[in-house]
Formats: structure tokens, sequence, C-alpha cells
């Protein structure tokens, strides 16, 4: 029997990307950007960016949308990630101020929500 605490024990979770093999084609990255369904994680700084989605937030946006765009345009670095119900996903780092003033996007410190607790 393991005596540890439960917040001391190993601990997994499911993640429902299939992440992709880039070290063996190295033209992913210029495919993916081509493609429409192609979404987006942006990260301002070590904070990802979060949108309107339904009734709450969401780290993922469409790339050819005006974010997408934006986001592309600024980007200082830009990686494909893997596919997400078959389609591709792509990371774009940002500066961190890029959008922070903006209302219309929520930029995140996941350390916050981990003191927080929720």
């Amino acid at each position: 029997m393991d005596t540890r605490s439960p917040a001391s024990r190993p601990a997994f979770c499911i993640n429902p990307l299939e992440r992709s093999e880039v070290e063996r084609d190295p033209e992913a990255l210029a495919r993916v950007r081509q493609d429409p369904d192609t979404l987006m994680v942006l990260l301002a700084g070590d904070d990802p960016v979060l949108t309107p989605y339904a009734e709450g937030m969401t780290c993922l946006t469409p790339l050819g949308s005006p974010l997408g765009g934006a986001a592309t345009r600024a980007g200082i670095e830009q990686a494909f990630l893997g596919y997400l119900d078959q389609r591709p996903v792509v990371a774009t780092l940002v500066d961190a101020e890029t959008f922070r003033a903006d209302a219309e996007f929520q930029v995140v410190d996941l350390r916050s929500i981990a003191v927080k607790g929720n």
C-alpha cells in the first residue's frame, strides 16, 4: 500500500493532442501554416492568451482568424505541436505585453491558477 499523501504521488493526465514528430518532417510547420483548419495556441511570454468561445474561454484560435494573423505577424517563434481532432495545432510565442492591454483577450498567469486552486 502506498503511504504517501495524494499530493506527493505521481499523477498522469490525458492529453487529446496527438503530438507531432517534426524531427522527421522539417517542412511540417510551413505545410500546416497553409492549412485553413490549423489552430493556434498563443503565448504572451509565459502566459496563454485566452479568447471568448461559446460560454467560456479558449486558448485555441484559428490560425486564419484576425487574431491568428496578428499573432503570426507579431510572433517571435512558432512551433508545430501536432493534431487535435485531426486539426493541426501551432504554438505562437509573442512578446509578453502584445495582447495584455486588449480587453477582448485574457492573458492568464498559470501560476496564479495553481495558487488559487481553480
